[in-house]
C-alpha cells in the first residue's frame, strides 16, 4: 500500500500485527489484532467507525462496543478474514519454544550515551554476546536467535534493531563491522529474530546487536533455541584498565599518511606497561582511534618506546666517498639525531646517513650512529638517539649506546648503557644514496637539545 492507502485504512504499511483471537460469528470468520504500537488501528469494515455492520447480536458475540472503543485508541480492534486478505500479505503462525531441549535468556541495556550515534565504522561499544554450540551428531544443528525490545510507553516504534552473527571469532568482541556470517535486517518491530545451521563439532560466534540510529537506550532480552547444548554469555569487557586522551591534529602535527615526508610529525605517544609478577599471563593491549568520520584516520603501534621516525630498507651501499658530508661540532653534553630527506627527487633514491669521528688522516673515523640499511620511504631516514659531549681539555667525546660495556660510565646524567670514545677532530656526518650519481635537493634536519655548529666539509 501507499502511505496515502494505508493512512486511510488505518494500518501501517510494513509492518506486523499480533492476532489475539478468533471467532466465527454468524457465518463471518473475526480476528482480534493488535498494533504492537498500542494505537492506530483498523478503520474498515468492522472497525470502531463502522456504523454498518454492527448489530447488538455481534457486539454481544464478540464483546465489543463501537462507541466505547471510538474513545480508547490501545490498538486493538476486529477485522473480518476477508478484509485480512485483501490488505495484509502474510500471517505467520507461532512456534511453540518448548520444542527446544536447549533454551536460555540474557537480559541486558545498551544506554543512550554509550558509542556512537552509528555504528557502522565501529562495533567496540555494541552489547556483544558470546555463543558456544556443541553439536553431538553428525548432522548441523539449527541454532533460533530472538532478540526482543522492551516497550515501556505507548509510542510509535522508531527504533530500527538487527542481530548480526560472526564465526570463527572464538567468541570475542568483534570492532570493525566487516562481513558477518549472518547480517541482520533493519526493522522495527520489537522482535528480530535469527536462524542458523551450527556444524557438527563445537563452533563458536559473536551475537552483536545493532540499531540504524540510537537516539534513545535500548532494553532488550536476548533467547536462544537449539535441540544441540550451548552456552550464550555477555562478552565482558576483557581490559579492566581504560585510559582516554584527547588529541588533536593542528599545523605542525598533521603529517597525513605514510605516503607524505611528514608522516613522523603526526602525534605519537608512548605506551610503558609495567613488568608483572611471574605467574601473571601477557598483558593484553587494545588501542583504539576515534575521529571525525569525514577523516580516513590510521593508527599504528612501533616497539621501542621512542618516536617513530622511518623505516628500515634493504642492506645495500654504494659509492660512499661522493656524498655530501657535513663537520659537526658541539660545546657541551648533547643528546643529537639527524634526518635525511630526499622526497623532492622523483622517483625517491635510497638514502642513509651516518656520523663518524673525525680521522686526522683517513677520509673517516669510527662509526658513531647510522640510520641503517639504505631505504627509499618518503619521509626520509634517521639516526638512532647519540649523546655528545666535549672534555674539558677540548677533546670532543661521544657517549654512544652499545652491548657489552668496554669503558667507564659517566657519573650524571646515568647512561648506563654508552660507551666512551675520545675525539679530538669533531665529527662527520655523511648524506649518502645507495646509487651513485644521483642529482636533485635533499633536506637534512638536526635534532638535539643544545646549541651545535654545522658546517661543509668540503
Amino acid at each position: 500500500m501507499t502511505e496515502d492507502e494505508a493512512a486511510k485504512m488505518g494500518l501501517v504499511p510494513t509492518h506486523a500485527y499480533a492476532v489475539i483471537d478468533i471467532k466465527t460469528v454468524m457465518g463471518v470468520r473475526f480476528m482480534q489484532v493488535k498494533n504492537p504500537w498500542s494505537h492506530k488501528r483498523w478503520c474498515g469494515p468492522y472497525s470502531h467507525l463502522d456504523t454498518t455492520h454492527w448489530t447488538s447480536e455481534l457486539m454481544d458475540a464478540l464483546n465489543f462496543d463501537p462507541s466505547v472503543a471510538e474513545q480508547i485508541d490501545d490498538g486493538i480492534f476486529w477485522i473480518d478474514f476477508d478484509s485480512v486478505c485483501g490488505y495484509f500479505t502474510s500471517i505467520h503462525l507461532n512456534w511453540n519454544p518448548e520444542l527446544f531441549t536447549h533454551r536460555w535468556v540474557l537480559h541486558s541495556v545498551w544506554p543512550e550515551n554509550v558509542g556512537p550515534k552509528r555504528d557502522i565504522y565501529n562495533l567496540g561499544y555494541n552489547p556483544q554476546f558470546s555463543l558456544t554450540v556443541t553439536v553431538p551428531d553428525k548432522k548441523p544443528a539449527a541454532v533460533w536467535l530472538l532478540l526482543s525490545k522492551h516497550i515501556m510507553v505507548t509510542e510509535e516504534n522508531t527504533d530500527y534493531i538487527t542481530l548480526h552473527v560472526y564465526n570463527d571469532t572464538n567468541g570475542e568482541r568483534i570492532y570493525y563491522p566487516g562481513e558477518p556470517f549472518k547480517e541482520g535486517t533493519y526493522v522495527n518491530s520489537p522482535h528480530i529474530l535469527v536462524r542458523f545451521n551450527a556444524p557438527p563439532g563445537t563452533s563458536s560466534y559473536t551475537i552483536v546487536v545493532s540499531q540504524h540510529e540510537k537516539e534513545k537506550s535500548l532494553y532488550f532480552s536476548l533467547r536462544a533455541y537449539s535441540l544441540a547444548p550451548f552456552k550464550l554469555r555477555e562478552v565482558p569487557l576483557r581490559y579492566l584498565i581504560e585510559q582516554k586522551i584527547n588529541g588533536q591534529w593542528g599545523d605542525l602535527t598533521a603529517g597525513g599518511n605514510a605516503s607524505n615526508a611528514s608522516y613522523m610529525h603526526n602525534p605519537q605517544w608512548r605506551i610503558t606497561i609495567p613488568p608483572g609478577n611471574a605467574t601473571s599471563e601477557r598483558t593484553g593491549l587494545l588501542l583504539m582511534l576515534e575521529a571525525s568520520k569525514s577523516f580516513a584516520i590510521h593508527l599504528l603501534l612501533v616497539e621501542g618506546g621512542k618516536r617513530a621516525t622511518s623505516a628500515m630498507g634493504c642492506p645495500s651501499y654504494g659509492s660512499y666517498g661522493k656524498n655530501p658530508r657535513h663537520l659537526l661540532e658541539v660545546r657541551e653534553l648533547t643528546t643529537l639525531r639527524v634526518r635525511l630527506q630526499a622526497d623532492k627527487i622523483d622517483p625517491v633514491p635510497s638514502i642513509n646517513v651516518t656520523i663518524y669521528e673525525r680521522h686526522p688522516t683517513e677520509l673517516f673515523g669510527q662509526e658513531i650512529a647510522t640510520s641503517g640499511p639504505y631505504t627509499n620511504v618518503i619521509q626520509g631516514v634517521t639516526t638512532g638517539e647519540v649523546v655528545l659531549s666535549q672534555n674539558e681539555t677540548g677533546k670532543n667525546r661521544t657517549w654512544q649506546k652499545r652491548t657489552p660495556l668496554t669503558d667507564t660510565i659517566p657519573p650524571s646524567p646515568p647512561l648506563s648503557t654508552y660507551l666512551l670514545i675520545d675525539l679530538s677532530l669533531g665529527y662527520i656526518i655523511v648524506f649518502a644514496t645507495h646509487d651513485k650519481d644521483i642529482g636533485g635537493e635533499f633536506s637534512a634536519i638536526i635534532y638535539s637539545d643544545r646549541p651545535v655548529n654545522i658546517r661543509n666539509d668540503r
